[in-house]
């Protein structure tokens, strides 16, 4: 993930790699609900290398419109989340870098056979906090905003390889694992 997060006019530059698990359940064909969590691999703050850090995050999700014949299959979606990293700040320092954020999300998509290609955008915001010039700051998201697409292939034994690309906005490239119960 890369974003810019923005102090007080300050854009300081964020760039964040993380390995996760996610468990999740459809309680109907329409509703469901997923929990993640992870540890934060690689990264940086303001060009500095992080010093690790976690991630955890819940969702809701609902199918708003069922796929057809003809019509492809839309969805919402709701997620709340942190993340924790430790970093170099300004001042020199090891700090801790906590990030907030609610997210919305719609996706569009339709089968092709075993392929299921999407679009998506999620609109988001939450504070950031960090040290800078030796005091806290809290800061936001410059962009609010991510968009892009992605594909499902569907492997026998239930078996899901997902990508997914979002360049507009907040950045972010996922390539995911999944096993269905």
């Amino acid at each position: 993930m890369a974003t810019t997060i923005v102090f007080d006019g300050a854009r300081v530059s964020l760039r964040e790699t993380a390995v996760t698990v996610t468990i999740g359940h459809f309680a109907t064909a329409r509703v469901g609900w997923s929990l993640t969590a992870g540890g934060i691999v690689a990264g940086s703050i303001e060009g500095k290398d992080v010093r690790g850090g976690g991630t955890i995050g819940g969702t809701v999700s609902y199918l708003a419109i069922l796929e057809g014949a003809r019509r492809p299959f839309v969805g919402v979606s709701g997620t709340f989340g942190t993340a924790l990293i430790r970093g170099l700040a300004d001042d020199g320092r090891t700090r801790s870098w906590s990030a907030w954020d609610a997210r919305g999300g719609v996706i569009a998509g339709k089968t092709l056979g075993r392929f299921v290609p999407y679009l998506a955008a999620r609109a988001f915001g939450g504070p950031v906090f960090w040290q800078r010039a030796g005091g806290a700051v809290v800061g936001s998201d410059r962009y609010h905003i991510t968009t892009g697409a992605g594909v499902i292939l569907r492997l026998p034994d239930r078996i899901d390889l997902t990508f997914e690309g979002m360049p507009l906005g907040e950045q972010s490239a996922t390539a995911a694992v999944s096993l269905r119960f």
